[in-house]
């Protein structure tokens, strides 16, 4: 059993991976909660995204540029989407980089303890949205990938079964 917290209202979410009941619920509509869960998980991931451009815009409004590394939203053609730093430069020349690698120790040892603080802050809450965009986009994928079988299943059985 995994336990995991809300970004938003920091409740305490019970995953329990080996069963998932709420998968065969039918609903009026007869659709099954499958596919209401993949409509909450898409608005979720339009969530996570607008909160990890408002922490940029954030870090953009409390420190000015010129500044040694900044957050950037890194769209992939996968639909996956970072939080991610980025070195100062021309563009073109900015590479992303680890706050926790080389560069970055470096680049945060030469800030004051101040604004070390707050690139700490901004780093926490770039793990926080990550790692909550990460699970809500496996858990998509995952239940797209279900309801594709499930259809594919079905017509199967139709096919056999006439």
């Amino acid at each position: 059993m995994c336990q995991w917290h809300s970004l938003k209202t920091r409740k305490p979410i019970r995953l329990d991976v080996a069963c998932c009941p709420w998968m065969y619920e039918r609903k009026p509509t007869g659709k099954t909660e499958v596919w209401n869960r993949i409509h909450r998980l898409r608005q979720e991931l339009d969530e996570i995204m607008a909160a990890m451009y408002a922490v940029s815009d954030e870090f953009k409004h409390i420190f000015r540029a010129p500044w040694p590394m900044h957050l950037s939203v890194q769209k992939l053609k996968t639909g996956a989407v970072y939080l991610r730093w980025r070195k100062s430069g021309v563009k073109g020349q900015q590479p992303y980089l680890q706050l926790e690698s080389g560069a970055g120790l470096k680049l945060l040892r030469a800030q004051p303890p101040a604004v070390q603080r707050q690139y700490f802050r901004f780093h926490q809450m770039l793990l926080e949205l990550n790692l909550w965009h990460s699970v809500c986009f496996a858990e998509l994928r995952r239940l797209e990938r279900y309801a594709d079988q499930l259809k594919a299943f079905q017509g199967l059985k139709s096919g056999i079964m006439e």
